[in-house]
């Protein structure tokens, strides 16, 4: 896959492009006019897939409409038709995505209505009222809240389809507001018409606007051995990184976790590696805790173990054997404690 001409809205700031470590799950892009995603399909054998005419279609979902409150906000999905990959657009019926054509002779799937107004359920009387003059009352009845992320029965208000042929698939997504999420699944809406079924699965995209918080960090147990310093300090039991040194290969870290994430460790078996507990108990965020904003460090502190069955009387145990040069016993063995 091949992520292109993210070119910045706001001259000010870079464009930027967010992954998850799941490519399937899609991307984020902020600050951008628009993001061109280009994808080649392989088999098994890495052999490149050419797709037949009226063989496989993708289906563009969760199109989000502001159209006549804020224009800015249409978000738009183009079929990109060259170097033998092609593609046209498919209305879908019930949808209130329609297939329009663009500059270049490109289709373009985007909602000229606003269904924004029905993307939750969270509608005041008036808005329910617009959205009546807009759609009429069966229509915002039926597809109230079709942008659902619990319940995609409706999601189809807000989905278009390409069909798609040849070497590749190649989408621009765009909108003037300069941020949006697209992600991509095997989930297809529930269809008004049949049509012929794809020798390949179908794909699906799922395209919505930023909503999503991205905000990551990061996580850090470490296990330091104090035991130098404690010895200097009989009596201490709170000590600081600086104190030892850090022992290698025990920790943990957690890296790119979403804040507000949960994360759990194992505590390392200190005692059969011949430490014990420097202070009085182990930080309770050493075990598990909730990822927060900016990077968090953790400490374990360890010192030298005693060996408890260690004792400076010990029972010896004498045996001694009398016996010739010629190996013949000259007297009693003697045993003793």
């Amino acid at each position: 896959m091949i992520y292109s001409n993210n070119v910045a809205k706001n001259q000010n700031e870079n464009s930027r492009i967010y992954f998850g470590d799941n490519l399937l799950n899609g991307f984020f892009y902020k600050n951008s006019k628009g993001m061109t995603m280009s994808m080649k399909l392989y088999d098994a054998e890495g052999k490149l897939i050419t797709l037949r005419e009226n063989s496989a279609y993708i289906t563009i979902g969760s199109l989000n409409s502001d159209a006549g409150h804020n224009n800015e906000y249409i978000e738009k999905a183009e079929i990109i038709n060259s170097d033998g990959h092609y593609g046209s657009g498919v209305a879908l019926p019930e949808s209130s995505v329609t297939v329009h054509q663009g500059a270049n002779g490109n289709d373009i799937l985007y909602a000229d209505k606003n269904n924004e107004l029905l993307y939750d359920d969270k509608i005041t009387q008036a808005e329910r009222k617009q959205a009546i003059d807009i759609w009429g009352k069966e229509i915002v009845e039926k597809y109230l809240n079709w942008d659902s992320s619990t319940d995609r029965s409706k999601e189809i208000f807000g989905a278009g389809l390409f069909k798609v042929w040849g070497n590749g698939i190649t989408i621009r997504f765009s909108n003037e507001i300069g941020s949006a999420w697209a992600t991509y699944s095997t989930t297809v809406p529930k269809l008004g018409f049949n049509m012929d079924k794809p020798e390949l699965d179908p794909l699906d995209v799922t395209y919505t606007s930023g909503k999503i918080v991205l905000d990551k960090s990061n996580v850090y147990i470490h296990y330091v051995d104090v035991h130098e310093h404690a010895n200097a300090n009989p009596d201490k039991t709170e000590f600081l990184p600086e104190h030892g040194i850090e022992i290698d290969g025990v920790g943990e870290s957690f890296l790119d976790h979403a804040i507000g994430a949960n994360y759990e460790h194992t505590l390392w078996d200190w005692l059969s590696h011949g430490y014990e507990l420097a202070t009085l108990l182990v930080d309770d965020n050493v075990k598990g805790g909730t990822v927060k904003e900016g990077d968090q460090h953790y400490y374990v502190y360890l010192k030298h173990g005693m060996d408890t069955n260690a004792s400076r009387d010990k029972v010896v145990n004498q045996e001694i054997k009398y016996i010739y040069e010629n190996g013949e016993t000259a007297a009693p063995d003697y045993k003793g404690v």
